[in-house]
């Protein structure tokens, strides 16, 4: 289905106002109990008390995810937004269809004021696991959440409109591919204040970014904010201390943004892209020239770490593994590893990947409500027998495939556990797969 098909849930003037604006204001996605349900061992997670300033030990805290909600059942209304924004539900990974419970906790801290948001030190764009693209599917959509009540001055996460159309051309300037913090490939991850020199540049040169263009993410319990992947945002201090809570989910395309295409077939987000460009008809003849590579954060360790600790804490107050009610739940692992494999096509849009896992199974994707995979072809159902290392070489016919793509799988490591995952496929070398959900 082509954006200009794809049902609307978006009002005229929402849609331009995320034209103009780069975001919109989405109220009452999601009930007060609903959060409640999803939040409710928050606190015991992490190790303190919301009635005791005392232990509130962080600032703000960037929390791992043990659970998830499927987004469509959650949020409906949040859904269907996301969708028409980047062009339908169909262009949208399977992966990124639900909502962890990796909260991002701001209490703020004693005495302190709030200042100016060009002050921040934290702006940035999201997408800390990939080289960056002008048409990067990896961060399709920055989505915001919110499971508290969120007053002017409370944390709420800061965003500097402007800063898009500066992204967007260093990103097209630099078709080669940049970092996460927008340096040159190659470039050693950057410590210290020059880590986010590039965004900080932006925010603090008014010819840039002017006033008007910083606005806070305020709100209302169920409320949510999507807004363009290029966005520019910090967290900002919380004068109030009242407890802001938030999470962060990316949502991710099968394929990369198109900016080549007719007219009416631009997605909003492809729509932004282009006019912030000054090329709103469409980039003809544009492409990047560098391969395409995901990156390993250093997040991804720390946030092991605090998952064990979680996990203690959570089992010295009896308190397991959150739940929610009529919604699929999902642990979620997220931690990208180096796999060798081989890429077939079969013929009848059915492509088979071969993969050393070693004593494991392997199974395409198959129960997500229908095969999503690599430019819409599906991914058969084939086990790998736990003694081998790869499918038997009778089973590895067809074509191998010499196009870059994403293939989600399932690892099936006994009856009571499964694993979901994508495939970043490229020909001829090692991909990464990357752990989405145990399912149990």
């Amino acid at each position: 289905m082509s954006p200009a098909e794809f049902p609307t849930s978006l009002t005229a003037a929402q849609k331009s106002h995320f034209l103009t604006h780069g975001f919109v204001h989405l109220s009452a996605c999601f009930s007060r109990d609903a959060s409640a349900a999803f939040t409710a061992n928050l606190w015991t997670r992490l190790g303190m008390s919301p009635d005791d300033k005392s232990t509130w030990h962080n600032e703000r805290t960037n929390m791992p995810s043990h659970n998830a909600v499927r987004i469509s059942e959650f949020a409906p209304k949040a859904w269907s937004a996301i969708c028409e924004l980047v062009g339908g539900e169909d262009r949208i990974s399977e992966e990124t269809k639900v909502w962890k419970d990796s909260f991002i906790v701001n209490l703020g801290k004693e005495g302190q004021g709030a200042g100016p948001f060009r002050e921040l030190d934290g702006w940035h764009v999201d997408g800390d696991f990939f080289l960056h693209f002008l048409d990067s599917p990896e961060q399709a959509l920055l989505v915001i959440p919110i499971f508290s009540d969120i007053a002017p001055g409370g944390g709420g996460t800061a965003i500097c409109t402007d800063g898009i159309r500066v992204v967007a051309r260093h990103l097209y300037d630099n078709p080669n591919g940049v970092t996460p913090w927008m340096h040159v490939r190659g470039t050693p991850e950057p410590t210290g204040p020059d880590r986010l020199s590039f965004f900080s540049s932006i925010v603090q040169n008014r010819e840039l970014a002017s006033d008007a263009s910083f606005h806070e993410m305020t709100g209302a319990v169920g409320d949510v904010y999507l807004l363009h992947p290029l966005m520019v945002h910090s967290a900002s201090k919380n004068v109030t201390r009242i407890p802001r809570v938030i999470t962060n989910p990316p949502v991710t395309l099968k394929a990369p943004f198109s900016f080549n295409s007719a007219g009416d077939g631009f997605s909003l987000v492809e729509q932004k892209t282009l006019r912030e460009l000054g090329y709103p008809t469409g980039l003809e003849g544009w492409k990047i020239e560098g391969e395409r590579e995901m990156i390993v954060p250093r997040r991804v360790k720390i946030q092991e770490e605090m998952k064990e600790r979680e996990r203690e804490r959570l089992a010295r107050e009896g308190n397991g593994d959150s739940t929610f009610s009529d919604s699929e739940i999902h642990k979620s692992t997220n931690t990208p590893t180096r796999i060798e494999h081989e890429l077939y096509d079969l013929g009848d849009n059915t492509l088979q990947l071969v993969v050393d896992f070693g004593p494991v199974a392997a199974h395409g994707e198959h129960n997500f409500g229908g095969a999503r995979a690599c430019e819409n072809h599906g991914v058969p159902s084939i086990p790998l027998d736990p003694r081998h290392k790869a499918l038997p070489v009778s089973r590895q016919i067809g074509r191998k495939v010499d196009r870059e793509c994403h293939v989600p799988i399932r690892i099936i490591k006994s009856d009571e556990e499964h694993r979901a995952g994508m495939v970043q496929h490229k020909p001829d070398t090692d991909a990464v797969f990357v752990f989405l959900a145990v399912f149990v």
